[in-house]
């Protein structure tokens, strides 16, 4: 198990330096749906590792700060968020998803954050504000959200009538699948 793991930070973290996201758009860094000490073990097994690996290609060896001081490494996963959306879309793409959830785990400021007519699935944006995230034409899947419900601002059903989102004051956005209840 080790011995994937060590292959996969290898491989994540020269696809984000290289800016080529081959593997990273076939595998999930992490599972958001997975039970909480699951995907607790995965961040502190994968994200912060990898994350860790960033820094040392990002910033000099004196300037290695704490996680919330990693403004190169936003900056580039950012790029490479961007990129992602300027690309064909693809439902299997795990690439945004990986992106995302490094920025989460990094307390990257993600306001005004265009995620626009990306395909999101198992991102976990519990507890991660969204406020003025374009979230428009996004398709979302397995993405875990923030459970409780604050003041309503917008409500909207998708097209097929599937699905009701609401988005909150607070940045929050809630899902329901309106067939399911």
């Amino acid at each position: 198990m080790e011995y994937v793991t060590e292959k996969l930070l290898t491989i994540a973290a020269h696809e984000i330096e290289a800016q080529t996201l081959w593997d990273l758009k076939t595998h999930a860094l992490l599972k958001a749906e997975a039970v909480d000490y699951v995907r607790d073990s995965q961040k502190q097994l994968i994200l912060e590792p990898l994350i860790a690996r960033l820094m040392v290609h990002f910033l000099s060896h004196d300037a290695i700060t704490p996680l919330g001081d990693c403004k190169a490494i936003v900056h580039h996963l950012r790029q490479l968020l961007r990129q992602c959306q300027q690309q064909t879309a693809s439902s299997n793409c795990y690439a945004a998803d990986n992106l995302l959830n490094l920025l989460n785990h990094l307390k990257a400021d993600l306001t005004g954050v265009d995620l626009s007519g990306l395909t999101l699935r198992q991102v976990d944006l519990a507890d991660t504000p969204l406020h003025q995230v374009d979230l428009s034409n996004t398709h979302l899947k397995h993405t875990r959200f923030t459970e409780s419900i604050s003041d309503i601002f917008r409500i909207s059903i998708s097209p097929n009538d599937d699905l009701l989102a609401m988005a909150g004051l607070n940045g929050a956005v809630f899902l329901y699948d309106l067939k399911a209840g």
